[in-house]
């Protein structure tokens, strides 16, 4: 979607493979611009070594890049289900994996007595877990990259694997600006599924749409 019209109640959209533009109307506007991987804000994160998981996408890129490099080892950081999905497989590849999580455990949300045994079946696999720490530079060191955490210790890996979740593109992240005419301007961050520009600006009737 490239523009939108409260007024007539229309929004154009443009195929993005033959370019073509067409408008569709509707009665009810919903925003739904979905999410993007939340990637912690440090030194060094910006490389080309450092991956998000978070579609299949991302899986592809992390699969050529392995397969083209042939890395022997990787650093995950964090400990939700995808992590501990991405650390079962790259363990199961060969490769010498290190998990860092932010919190006392992986699976946060799950009783301590029972994520216990989960840790023990991850270190029994030769996953080195490192729990209650957080990265706080990356840089390169040769094949390698040198990841520091706020703990103090360093860990070299050839890649990266970022998996600390989403953050949302709603009304948590959007701007919105009332403009006295019963219509309100909307800002959506860059990377939302509705975008024009680097932002979209579009007046929503404030009680024809959401």
């Amino acid at each position: 979607v490239t523009h939108v019209d409260p007024m007539k109640k229309t929004v154009t959209v443009r195929d993005l493979e033959s370019g073509r533009g067409w408008e569709e109307t509707y009665d009810k506007l919903i925003l739904s611009p979905g999410a993007a991987p939340a990637v912690p804000d440090i030194p060094g994160i910006r490389n080309s070594r450092v991956f998000t998981l978070r579609n299949v996408e991302d899986t592809f890129r992390i699969k050529e890049f392995a397969d083209e490099n042939k890395p022997e080892s990787v650093l995950i950081y964090g400990g939700g289900f995808i992590g501990l999905e991405i650390a079962e497989n790259f363990a199961e590849l060969g490769m010498k994996v290190t998990m860092v999580v932010r919190s006392a455990q992986v699976m946060s949300k799950v009783d301590p007595e029972i994520i216990s045994f989960v840790h023990a079946r991850l270190r029994s696999a030769g996953i080195d877990l490192i729990l209650n720490d957080t990265l706080t530079k990356i840089s390169e060191d040769g094949k390698f990259l040198r990841i520091e955490l706020k703990s103090g210790r360093t860990v070299s890996a050839c890649f990266v694997a970022v998996a600390t979740g989403v953050k949302r593109c709603s009304p948590d992240s959007l701007v919105y600006t009332y403009q006295g005419d019963g219509h309100l301007d909307v800002l959506l961050p860059a990377g939302c599924a509705v975008q024009l520009g680097g932002f979209i600006q579009a007046g929503i009737n404030a009680q024809d749409g959401a």
